[in-house]
């Protein structure tokens, strides 16, 4: 199908040699050269043609299928893009600690935000919320890859959160449809579908950003996967006015500057 895969291959051995985000396109061809290490026989996947399907039947819209928790409410995310949990832009940090607080297995507040630990079927998921002049504007959920080790959960370092990425960009796009902006750069020497996908990341030598808009309310969502002290996919919900007003005043929370593009602050030293 045409959209954006995760593609792992393993080899005899059962080790892991190619994992990837692979972008299909309708009606190309798409292939995919694995080369596994230690001059073992390279494994080529055969390209497949794919063909356009034709327009179904209207029939009535099904419930969105949710792959992953993002906070929905009932099965859904708000239709404007406000806030997810239940929560709603402009409200006040108590009451939105009042909504959080219940289903988090950790909190931690800090100045002009707060973070949540939320346990869900698919791992901790982290939700920050965050404040201007104590409205909330953005809210942005999170999740890592993970390992147990003497109890404890520990993030880990050395694996990207493929799955996690899938599931929530399918979770958006069943909700709002398809990104409005799509942008994949690879930079010095690094390239789409090379296997060295995390590396990258972590030297910011490439950027993955999915930005979705509603264009009555300007609200917007941002997906991304990002190497910050591990590796994490993160979408973000903003507030299309109160993002404005902090944009005007270059507001810094959690060493984000709103007053800066994505791009600035992604790649910033």
């Amino acid at each position: 199908m045409a959209g954006t895969h995760y593609v792992k291959a393993i080899n005899a051995n059962e080790e892991k040699i190619y994992s990837e985000i692979v972008t299909i396109e309708a009606n190309k061809v798409t292939t995919i050269l694995i080369e596994t290490p230690q001059n073992e026989p390279v494994a080529v996947v055969q390209p497949q043609a794919v063909q356009a399907e034709p327009e179904p039947p209207a029939v009535e819209t099904p419930m969105p299928l949710n792959m992953i928790f993002i906070g929905q409410v009932k099965g859904f995310l708000p239709k404007d893009m406000d806030a997810p949990f239940a929560l709603k832009f402009g409200m006040d940090n108590n009451s939105a600690n009042s909504i959080l607080q219940p289903q988090a297995a950790q909190m931690k507040k800090s100045k002009g935000f707060t973070d949540y630990a939320i346990n869900t079927e698919q791992g901790y998921c982290i939700a920050e919320t965050r404040f201007i002049d104590d409205k909330l504007f953005d809210v942005v959920v999170g999740y890592t890859t993970t390992y147990n080790k003497n109890s404890k959960v520990k993030l880990n370092k050395n694996e990207l959160p493929f799955d996690a990425f899938n599931n929530m960009y399918a979770t958006i796009v069943a909700h709002y449809g398809e990104p409005v902006t799509a942008i994949r750069n690879f930079k010095d020497g690094y390239a789409e579908g090379d296997g060295k996908l995390l590396e990258a990341l972590k030297k910011k030598k490439a950027m993955i950003y999915y930005f979705w808009l509603h264009p009555e309310t300007g609200n917007s969502i941002t997906l991304t996967m990002a190497y910050t002290t591990a590796p994490m996919v993160a979408m973000a919900y903003t507030s299309g006015a109160l993002e404005k007003e902090a944009k005007s005043r270059n507001l810094v929370i959690n060493d984000y500057n709103y007053g800066k593009t994505f791009d600035e602050n992604y790649y910033k030293k």
